[in-house]
């Protein structure tokens, strides 16, 4: 049974994604809360196995939920799905930047968002073009200048040929499984794939906040 927490600025909301989300097969929503502090005390007292979050909170009280959930050891820390409004919102982009596992669209159907949950627990991610295209914009201008970042990190940032083929191929609205043919693999592996580029993204946001400390 997988336990969920369930961050959600409006109350009648997160009563309407509890009853969808408790009726999917093997989930359980441990919690709903409409206030991060509230939910900073549960992620402590008893971590869930997977946060769905909605990023229409006050930005100050999600930088500090954000940045406790995604500072813990990534071996053993909740997931994280976070609920955003549109795909082009900034706040999306830095959510995934900072630790984001996933995201789901507010006002999307149920399947798509057991959908959005199902994968996200099976160690996928989701990218709509305009992430792709967000996302390779900063591994081709990275935002720390290297000056000081170790050649270890400076390796983990490089993309792979699959993976600079993978983000140009999302970003031209390619579909998964088109991915998924043209690299000669599963879409299952292209999900994995994603997850991947996402932990390269937060490095990334790591590495340019050391920067500038160092600065």
């Amino acid at each position: 049974m997988a336990r969920l927490l369930l961050l959600q600025n409006d109350a009648n909301v997160g009563e309407h994604l509890r009853r969808v989300i408790e009726a999917m097969p093997g989930m359980e929503v441990s919690t709903l809360s409409a206030t991060l502090p509230n939910g900073l005390r549960i992620l402590r007292s008893a971590p869930p196995d997977l946060v769905l979050l909605d990023l229409q909170v006050r930005r100050a009280d999600l930088e500090v939920f954000l940045a406790e959930l995604c500072n813990q050891p990534r071996e053993t820390r909740a997931l994280l799905l976070v609920g955003a409004l549109s795909l082009d919102d900034p706040i999306l982009m830095e959510a995934i930047a900072r630790g984001a596992d996933g995201y789901y669209m507010h006002g999307g159907s149920p399947e798509t968002l057991r959908e959005a949950i199902v994968k996200v627990l099976a160690g996928e991610s989701p990218m709509a073009p305009s992430i792709a295209r967000h996302a390779k914009v900063r591994f081709e201008a990275p935002v720390w200048s290297g000056a000081r970042v170790g050649s270890k990190t400076r390796g983990a940032l490089r993309l792979s040929e699959a993976q600079l083929r993978l983000l140009e191929r999302i970003g031209e609205g390619y579909l998964v499984h088109e991915v998924a043919r043209e690299l000669l693999t599963t879409e299952h592996e292209v999900g994995l794939s994603i997850r991947t580029l996402y932990r390269k993204l937060q490095l990334d946001r790591r590495a340019a906040s050391m920067e500038a400390r160092a600065s």
